[in-house]
């Protein structure tokens, strides 16, 4: 098969795809066509490799823009990469519809989900990983129990990779009073019942280098996001009251019960995230794009 185009964009974040991305980008420049590379992950989830930055830098250097999803990723990229401000572009992650023209109805997504309909619920969602934070929360929800014994944490998705303190980890939470733990994957109709069952949404990360989909999934609910500050996670709320240091239980704990305790806080952090999300729309992303790739073609 063989296809045409006036300009070539790749997406890329696996290792495992750079035969393909270079093969693509090499014949595309000797063509003379033009090449932008989306980049999702300035570094793996995981952890870098000298194999996945050797092939980054290739691909980069075959690569006439570069597009980034957040002001910190476009910061790594000059500053591991040594890329030329003027050829990132950034370009937030758009906002997956899990409405699908739902309303968020929060009693009707707790009795799906089998949850009390008064009860404060904090979500954690996405898949499991070892850099998530669950040993912020394990060690931080005593503290919140303390003010709210009511409150209920809710883990949902598909552990990966967790090494064995992580599932230590896992299983304490899956045995705590108020925990309910869906630890499978949950397939995109369902997902629209967890965030509309939810009150504060959590990301309490260790460590990150790239950008959240469920948290960026998390604003067009109006959910106030409390976040470690790492990788683009801050991005995703606008008081930064929510932003905090990594590893500190302590001050995840009192940031929920602040907002657990204030009505007015939890509603105005909850427009923040209408209001970022208005920022994420798809229409606003196509026309960035759109407007970059007209100038590579004059």
């Amino acid at each position: 098969m063989r296809c045409q185009g006036d300009l070539v964009n790749l997406q890329w974040w696996s290792l495992p795809l750079a035969p393909v991305m270079l093969t693509i980008a090499t014949f595309a420049r000797l063509r003379r066509v033009p090449v932008v590379t989306t980049i999702h992950n300035i570094e793996p989830h995981e952890g870098g490799s000298t194999a996945f930055r050797v092939a980054s830098t290739l691909l980069y250097a075959l690569s006439d823009k570069l597009i980034v999803h957040s002001n910190d990723n476009a910061r790594q990229l000059q500053h591991r990469y040594r890329v030329a401000k003027e050829r990132i572009v950034i370009s937030p992650m758009g906002i997956a519809d899990f409405r699908r023209g739902r309303a968020i109805d929060k009693a009707g997504a707790r009795a799906r989900l089998s949850l009390a309909a008064g009860n404060p619920v904090l979500l954690m969602f996405g898949a499991i990983r070892a850099y998530k934070g669950l040993d912020q929360v394990t060690a931080a929800l005593p503290m919140v129990h303390a003010q709210f014994p009511n409150a209920l944490l809710l883990i949902a998705g598909q552990p990966w990779k967790l090494d064995g303190r992580n599932q230590r980890l896992l299983k304490t939470l899956q045995n705590a009073a108020g925990v309910r733990c869906v630890l499978r994957y949950i397939p995109e109709p369902e997902i629209h019942d967890f965030f509309a069952a939810a009150d504060v949404f959590l990301l309490p990360y260790t460590e990150f280098h790239a950008q959240s989909g469920a948290g960026t999934g998390a604003l067009r609910y109006g959910l106030p996001i409390v976040v470690a500050e790492t990788g683009s996670l801050p991005e995703l709320v606008l008081d930064r009251g929510s932003v905090l240091p990594p590893g500190n239980p302590q001050m995840l704990a009192d940031r929920v019960i602040e907002i657990l305790r204030c009505a007015e806080l939890r509603h105005k952090l909850g427009q923040d995230s209408i209001k970022l999300a208005k920022q994420r729309s798809w229409d606003s992303i196509a026309s960035t794009l759109l407007n970059e790739f007209a100038d590579l073609l004059h």
